[in-house]
């Protein structure tokens, strides 16, 4: 063989390995993209975790506590309160129960907590 053979022999081997490169990056790019769709079907589905729903029962706990510091209050509307705020936490995301919420939901469920207020604070007559 000739220096020219072995040069075109070595082009069309390097120009098979730039269009394996190619190939291999368009490959990489959709296993990605197939791994991100996978991923946000997961944190969807998977729900709060026993530690997460502690916190957010308790953070309901200290919001009504905070919405009624009277303990006369507290005696006679803690139960309303607190089923209206659970419901309004349900309602929001759309769950039948609380431990239902979407783990990647957990920080707002939170600060929505931490923030919630009731329709009316109804004095008794």
């Amino acid at each position: 063989m000739t220096n020219g053979k072995y040069l075109m022999i070595a082009e069309n081997l390097l120009s098979e390995v730039k269009e394996m490169k190619v190939d291999q990056e368009v490959f990489k790019a959709e296993v990605n993209d197939k791994l991100d769709d996978f991923k946000a079907t997961l944190d969807s589905q998977v729900y709060l975790n026993s530690s997460q729903e502690a916190a957010l029962n308790k953070a309901v706990k200290r919001r009504i506590r905070e919405l009624l510091p009277d303990e006369a209050d507290y005696k006679i509307q803690s139960k309303k309160m607190f089923q209206a705020l659970w419901g309004n936490l349900k309602e929001v995301y759309q769950v039948a129960k609380y431990r239902e919420i979407p783990r990647i939901h957990y920080e707002s469920a939170m600060q929505y907590v931490e923030k919630w207020q009731p329709i009316r604070l109804a004095k008794p007559a």
